[in-house]
Order: structure tokens, then C-alpha cells, then sequence
């Protein structure tokens, strides 16, 4: 018998990525989202560290979508995410903590070059 998101996973299979997009929508696209980024940071990095690859998949997609003068700077943007400040692929206290960072940072300089199209 499978339990928990094993089951969910198998009735909704792209769960993790429609997540992921909502997530990501949210916090490069929502300008009046600052007071929830942290907590959209907390939902965001438990996904992205269980379906990487999906992670990958949604940046490239999302990449694609944007003006070729936008696609560098939002590829760059999205790799920063997850990987500056020494982030590790793991839910640990400090991970947390400097993803957090990560998201802000990343919020406020897609949603610069983003919205000013």
C-alpha cells in the first residue's frame, strides 16, 4: 500500500511541477508578493530538492517564453537560485535560510528587467 505523496504523485503526476510553476510564477511575477516570499521560499526548496530535473525542465521552459533580450538574464537569474551562496540540494536550517535569500534576490532582479518590458 503506498502512502502519503507516493499516492498523491500517482493520482496528480505532474503534482511537483505545477508547484513548481505556481511557486515560480508567484514569486518572478507577482509584484505584490513581497510579504509571502519567505514562505513561498519554504514550499519552493522541499520541491525543487525532490524533482531537480523537473526544476531544470520548468527553467528552460520558462527561459523560452521570454523576449531574447530577457532569456541570459532570467537563465542566469534561475541558475543563482540554486546555487548561490554555497546552497546545497538538502533541507537543512542554514539550506533554508540562504535559499531564502536566494529567492529574494532572484524576486527582485527578474521582477526589475521583467516588468519593465
Amino acid at each position: 500500500m503506498r502512502t502519503g505523496l507516493s499516492r498523491q504523485l500517482e493520482a496528480w503526476p505532474g503534482l511537483l511541477r505545477d508547484l513548481l510553476t505556481a511557486l515560480l510564477q508567484l514569486a518572478a511575477f507577482q509584484s505584490a508578493v513581497w510579504d509571502r516570499l519567505d514562505a513561498c521560499a519554504e514550499a519552493l526548496l522541499p520541491i525543487i530538492v525532490c524533482d531537480q530535473h523537473g526544476y531544470q525542465a520548468l527553467a528552460t521552459a520558462l527561459v523560452e517564453q521570454q523576449s531574447p533580450d530577457a532569456r541570459p538574464r532570467l537563465a542566469a537569474a534561475l541558475h543563482a537560485l540554486v546555487t548561490d551562496n554555497g546552497l546545497t540540494m538538502d533541507l537543512k536550517r542554514d539550506t533554508r535560510r540562504r535559499f531564502v535569500e536566494n529567492l529574494r534576490r532572484f524576486a527582485g532582479d527578474v521582477r526589475a528587467f521583467l516588468m519593465v518590458r
